[in-house]
C-alpha cells in the first residue's frame, strides 16, 4: 500500500497528528514507529502526490518530509503546501541526506520550519518535532484568539453603530416631539389670547349697552315721564305713570349703580373709549380694538376730558376714570 496510517494506542490523548512522507519504506517504517511510540497519531505517505491528497482530506499538525523522492520531490511538495491557504501554516520539517548549505537554504526559502540530516538521531527527531508542534499549537491558539478578538471588535463596532443609530433616531423623535409640543403650545396661546380678546370685547360691549341704556333712559324717557306727570290730573293715569317709573327704576338702578353719574353724559362710543382708557390701553390699541383711526380716538379722548371737566387740568385721564367706576 502506498499510504499507511498508524495510530497511537490512545488516540483521544494523542499529542498531535503528524504526516510522514518518504519513498524509502524502511525510513518510513522507522519514523512511524518512533512517533507512534512517542504518543503521536501518525499518517504515512510514500509519494509526494499522496501526501498532498492526505493533507487535502485532513490537515495534520506537522509534516516530516523527505526531499529526494521519485516523481514529485520534497521541494515541490513544500512549495505547493505553502501556496495552499489552508495548509500554508503547517510546519514542515525536511529530512534528507543532502547536507549542503545550498540545499538547506533552498528548503528555508520555500518555507520549511526546520531541517534534519540523515542519518537522523531519534532523540533529535523527537525534540524537533515536539518543539515545532508546541510552537505551531501556540501560534494556532494565538490566531484563534486574534480571530475572536477581531470578531469581538466587529461585534462591538456593530453594536456601537446600532446604538448610535438608535440614539440619533431617539434624538430626532424627541426633537420632532418637542417641535410639535412647541407648535401646539403656540397655537393654544394664540387661542387663549383670542378668547381673552373676545371676552374683553363682550364685556366692553355689555357695559356699553348697559351704559347706553341708562343714558338713553335719562335723555329720552325720563323727560316724557316727568312731563306726563305734570300734565295729567287723572288719578288712574298718575298711578300708571308711577308703576312705569317704578319698573323702569328697577331695570336701570343696577346699571346706574355700576357707573358714575358723569358717565351718563358720554355717548356709547365715548363710554367704550373711556373703559379702554381705564384698562390702561393706549390710543393706538384703542384704535385697533374699535376699528377707528388714531385721530378719531384722540378726538374722543378730548371730548371725554371736556365732558368730565378735565380740560386745562393736569389730571391723568386714566387715573380719574378709575375713580369713577369699579
Amino acid at each position: 500500500m502506498e499510504i499507511d496510517q498508524t495510530l497511537s494506542e490512545n488516540v483521544d490523548h494523542a499529542k498531535g497528528n503528524i504526516l510522514v512522507v518518504d519513498d524509502n519504506p524502511e525510513n518510513l517504517r522507522i519514523l512511524v514507529q518512533l512517533l507512534t511510540d512517542a504518543g503521536y497519531k501518525v499518517l504515512a505517505a510514500s509519494k509526494g502526490s499522496l501526501a498532498l491528497g492526505a493533507v487535502e482530506r485532513s490537515l495534520p499538525d506537522l509534516i516530516l518530509l523527505d526531499i529526494k523522492m521519485s516523481g514529485m520531490d520534497g521541494y515541490e511538495v513544500c512549495r505547493r503546501l505553502k501556496k495552499d491557504k489552508k495548509a500554508s501554516e503547517i510546519p514542515v520539517i525536511f529530512i534528507s541526506a543532502l547536507d549542503d548549505a545550498e540545499d538547506k537554504v533552498k528548503g528555508f526559502e520555500l518555507g520549511c520550519a526546520d531541517y534534519i540530516t540523515k542519518p537522523f538521531q531519534f532523540e533529535e527527531v523527537l525534540a524537533r518535532v515536539q518543539a515545532h508542534l508546541g510552537f505551531f499549537k501556540l501560534k494556532k491558539q494565538l490566531n484563534e484568539k486574534i480571530g475572536l478578538l477581531h470578531h469581538e471588535i466587529f461585534e462591538r463596532q456593530r453594536v456601537e453603530v446600532m446604538l448610535q443609530k438608535k440614539h440619533d433616531q431617539m434624538e430626532q423623535e424627541v426633537a420632532q416631539r418637542t417641535a410639535e409640543l412647541r407648535e401646539k403650545s403656540r397655537h393654544l396661546e394664540e387661542v387663549n389670547q383670542a378668547l381673552k380678546a373676545m371676552l374683553d370685547h363682550r364685556d366692553l360691549e355689555k357695559r356699553a349697552i348697559e351704559d347706553n341704556m341708562a343714558v338713553n333712559l335719562k335723555k329720552y324717557v325720563n323727560p316724557y315721564l316727568e312731563q306726563m306727570r305734570k300734565t295729567t290730573d287723572e288719578e288712574e293715569n298718575k298711578t300708571c305713570l308711577k308703576i312705569i317709573e317704578t319698573n323702569l327704576n328697577e331695570l336701570v338702578v343696577p346699571i346706574r349703580n355700576s357707573i358714575s353719574s358723569k358717565y351718563m353724559d358720554l355717548t356709547p362710543t365715548e363710554i367704550k373709549v373711556a373703559d379702554l382708557i381705564r384698562q390702561d390701553k393706549g390710543t393706538k390699541e384703542i384704535a385697533e380694538h374699535l376699528n377707528l383711526s388714531i385721530s378719531t380716538v384722540s378726538n374722543f379722548r378730548h371730548n371725554i376730558r371736556k365732558k368730565l371737566g378735565l380740560n386745562n387740568k393736569k389730571t391723568n385721564l386714566k387715573t380719574y376714570l378709575s375713580t369713577l367706576a369699579p
